[in-house]
């Protein structure tokens, strides 16, 4: 399953990422090419900005 921005819909596998291991799993941080920020936990948006 591939997870979209929300924002325009790109796909956030092709987007660079800053990934860090936390208690609760890996949560990445990813700008879209539209200029969102996406906050990803275990492959899941949980936040934008």
């Amino acid at each position: 399953m591939t997870t979209t921005c929300p924002s325009c819909g790109w796909p956030t596998d092709d987007l660079p990422t800053s990934a860090h291991r936390t208690s609760e799993g890996i949560v990445d941080y990813r700008r879209c090419v539209c200029g969102t920020w996406l906050v990803q936990l275990n492959g899941s948006t949980v936040a934008t900005r």
